[in-house]
């Protein structure tokens, strides 16, 4: 565990995942230019390896018809929350009930 500069995070994932995305694919990073710096513990590789998997399995359901990935960073009290977005077609409902029916299994 170390001291990680959430934009700092933001930005070298941005600069991994970018060149690998389809064309038709735009990634947008957005927070408030004066928003404070904020530092999280953590290990930076495990962070970035999570948002990069989040951000390549949107990239996946939206590779055929394109699409807009957004990561955003914003301030909630003391702490920093980080979100991602897509304009994909999300969940199926049968993924979803197949999900609830082996979280409820006995």
């Amino acid at each position: 565990m170390e001291p990680v500069d959430v934009l700092e995070l933001l930005r070298r994932t941005e600069l991994l995942v970018r060149p690998r995305l389809p064309s038709n694919i735009q990634l947008e990073i957005i927070f408030h230019k004066n928003m404070k710096e904020r530092t999280v513990s953590a290990n930076i590789e495990q962070l970035m390896g999570v948002l990069i998997e989040i951000i390549h399995n949107a990239s996946n359901v939206l590779s055929e018809k394109g699409g807009a990935i957004k990561l955003k960073l914003e301030e909630k009290g003391d702490k920093a929350a980080i979100s991602v977005k897509d304009n994909g077609p999300g969940i199926s409902v049968e993924l979803k009930t197949s999900a609830t029916k082996k979280r409820n299994a006995p």
